[in-house]
């Protein structure tokens, strides 16, 4: 038999920067170190490998078709939504609600209707339009990477320099660790803006909705023309993946494109190689050098998080595997500078979080090998097992967050995802569906988890949070976290409430209610989000709608919910 060729694997003998340019690439020693150009331009010096045969345009096709398969599959999951005849909760279970987006969808559609699709009209209706000549110091310089036809909020005559570091200043100081992708010592407003004028745009829109109401809108648009050209052009550089991660977090409400977005980036991450495993650093790598490093490895572990928190929100399959650099990712926050960095063990360890989510929810839902012949599941083995790794969790990240002298803050957050996770995993052995009679200590077992956790949850939200005054600045994962808490504690009562301590209807209610006064408090603290708001009336919603269906007067609804006046008077999403 004739055998097929293999293709042959050589180095390039050019950068990508110097191919791009179409220019003889000097001083690089086969990408032993950075070429004249790159070190010249501060450039990423990066040598890819090529085969010969390869067909023509065939990295572009795969990813065109990528993009294409992520719409398509966002436009039949609506279309489905839209056409899907709502049912009631008493109808049985079913084992896709486990995933909390589809639980919530189905507790109240109407929810997701006015949180995705808000028919109220936006504050931000007229768009604030600078004129011209207003301020001379709006004429600022462009920085060569904007290329022409786009701007950023500082050539747009929006906000001037000094602005843009105030606001930079305190999207490190407030945002930044709810999602923990930059490192104040590196990312600075001039840097990021030399780099990629997309990402600072998109920083900037973050910043002005929480900070300057007034530029939100324009600040906006500008973010979308420049995704729009990122796009088209094919922009390719650490700093896009990071933009359009960026461009997930704060979304609008009827902004859906965040499973394209983080497909986009996931996919940009690897071709870029962020996940490059580097067990010993040069040793002339200068502080710069490492700092830039950690900034690739920091980018790749957060996508990681972001892609396997989306599986578990949607049930849907993640995207980015565990690889080398993952599986070593439990020690990633001590190989950088002499101190560790609070930031960098948060990100640690919601990367091994993910990971035992991850592989329990795959076990869970026979998604991997460990079931019988019969597709069968030991729930109680897989949960006894994680349930284990979850304490194990806690006990070794409370532990070096100590090391790094950590703020409340970050222990109430390490917190309040660790209960979350525990919630969500156990709830598979919560067997509603089950006869009280027929239900094993394993179940009880369970339900007292899920109750236990979904109670802290909300607690965390409703104080910890609300008391360090940072509640309005997290992302829309929170969110769906203290809705699903809140709806399956509800779920438990009417399911379960015989199962259930002494007094725990009213605690739960009580709860309920703190939670959304919590949230109330922060949309008053944040008028440009409308996520907090809407937040707050969803929940006082569902104990509108649980009290209904049970037959419980309004005057008891009063007596055993303490609501603070200002939610007293808030109109309920029907």
């Amino acid at each position: 038999m004739r055998r097929s060729k293999q293709p042959v694997v050589r180095n390039a003998r050019a950068c990508t920067v110097c191919r791009a340019a179409k220019m003889k690439c000097v001083g690089a020693e086969d990408g032993e170190r950075p070429c004249q150009r790159c070190r010249r331009t501060n450039s990423e010096c990066i040598f890819e490998k090529h085969r010969r045969g390869r067909k023509p345009g065939s990295k572009l096709s795969e990813a065109s078709k990528m993009l294409r398969r992520l719409e398509k599959g966002l436009n039949a999951a609506k279309l489905k939504q839209m056409n899907e005849t709502p049912t009631t909760p008493e109808d049985g279970d079913r084992s896709d609600e486990k995933f909390p987006a589809k639980l919530i969808c189905r507790e109240n559609n109407s929810f997701f209707k006015t949180i995705l699709n808000p028919e109220h009209k936006s504050p931000f209706q007229t768009t604030i339009v600078p004129q011209a000549g207003n301020d001379i110091n709006h004429q600022q310089s462009r920085p060569s990477s904007l290329v022409d036809g786009c701007d950023d909020p500082i050539t747009a005559g929006l906000i001037t320099e000094e602005k843009a570091q105030i606001l930079f200043d305190l999207i490190m100081l407030r945002l930044n660790p709810f999602i923990n992708l930059f490192d104040p010592a590196l990312h600075s407003a001039d840097y990021v803006r030399s780099k990629c004028p997309f990402l600072f745009t998109t920083l900037m829109m973050a910043g002005c909705k929480f900070f300057e109401p007034s530029l939100y809108k324009d600040c906006l648009r500008l973010a979308h023309d420049l995704a729009l050209c990122a796009f088209s052009k094919a922009w390719k550089r650490i700093e896009v993946v990071q933009a359009f991660a960026c461009m997930t977090y704060w979304r609008e409400q009827e902004d859906n494109r965040t499973w394209m977005y983080i497909g986009y980036a996931c996919r940009m991450a690897v071709e870029l190689g962020l996940n490059r495993y580097v067990e010993n650093p040069p040793p002339n790598e200068t502080d710069f050098q490492l700092r830039e490093r950690r900034n690739r490895e920091r980018t790749y572990l957060v996508l990681f998080i972001h892609d396997r928190s989306l599986s578990i929100q949607t049930g849907r399959h993640w995207m980015l595997p565990e690889d080398e650099f993952i599986r070593h990712s439990d020690t990633w926050h001590q190989r950088g500078s002499s101190s560790t960095r609070c930031h960098d063990v948060v990100v640690a360890a919601f990367a091994q979080l993910r990971r035992t989510a991850a592989e329990t929810t795959d076990r869970l839902t026979g998604r991997s090998l460990n079931s019988d012949g019969n597709g069968h599941v030991d729930i109680d083995a897989a949960l006894t097992i994680a349930n284990h790794k979850l304490s194990r969790w806690w006990t070794t990240w409370e532990r070096e967050m100590q090391k790094a002298h950590g703020e409340p803050f970050h222990f109430s957050f390490l917190s309040f995802f660790q209960l979350y996770t525990s919630l969500f995993l156990n709830s598979f052995g919560v067997l509603d569906n089950v006869p009280q009679a027929n239900r094993t200590n394993n179940h009880s077992r369970a339900l007292l988890a899920c109750y236990k956790h979904a109670m802290s949850v909300l607690r965390i939200a409703s104080k910890d949070f609300r008391e360090l005054g940072v509640l309005q600045y997290g992302q829309e994962t929170a969110t769906v976290m203290t809705a699903y808490s809140a709806i399956f504690l509800l779920r438990l009562l009417r399911s379960s409430s015989n199962e259930l301590p002494d007094g725990a209807a009213s605690d739960i209610y009580e709860t309920i209610a703190q939670t959304a006064e919590a949230y109330n408090t922060a949309a008053q603290l944040s008028p440009t989000s409308s996520t907090a708001s809407y937040h707050a009336r969803f929940l006082l919603h569902l104990i509108h709608v649980h009290r209904t269906r049970s037959g419980v007067s309004q005057d008891r609804t009063q007596q055993d919910v303490h609501l603070d006046p200002a939610l007293q008077g808030m109109p309920i999403i029907d």
